[in-house]
């Protein structure tokens, strides 16, 4: 039996408070934001620029977290058309067959990673993406 009392233990932790998990990846945000942030990523998969437009355009400044998600996707968008555009230039020389089909795996992988981020609750940030959105969006 230990003669220390419990409030001068130093064994013993206090309970984590919801505030330190932010560091760890998640947000506090709400679970009608992550659900229409992951219904972004997964109907800009079937619909490419308009879900992302649309959500970037609603949430306005009540909702940071559903801004920033939009416009990840549009910008998500816009280049993978960049990179569809190229490809289809780059099929005179049959390079660009190849090129198609690693965007379209390259933008399927943004989209389905991005969907599972945003129903965890956690800032996604990918790599080209996330360099550009900053850019352009300036979110």
């Amino acid at each position: 039996m230990s003669t220390i009392p419990p409030e001068q233990d130093p064994v013993q932790t206090p309970p984590a408070s919801p505030a330190s998990f932010a560091g760890a990846g998640a947000l506090a945000v709400s679970p009608e934001e992550k659900q229409q942030a992951m219904l972004c990523w997964i109907l800009s998969i079937v619909a490419g620029f308009i879900p992302g437009l649309i959500f970037f355009l609603i949430a306005g400044d009540a909702k940071p977290y559903l801004k920033r998600q939009g416009a990840l996707a549009l910008t998500l968008s816009i280049l993978a058309f960049v990179g569809f555009f190229a490809s289809a230039i780059l099929m005179m020389v049959l390079i660009g067959i190849l090129t198609y089909i690693a965007v379209g795996i390259w933008a399927l992988y943004i989209c389905i990673t991005g969907a599972i981020a945003c129903n965890k609750g956690e800032d996604f940030n990918p790599a080209i993406v996330s360099k550009v959105c900053m850019s352009i969006f300036k979110v």
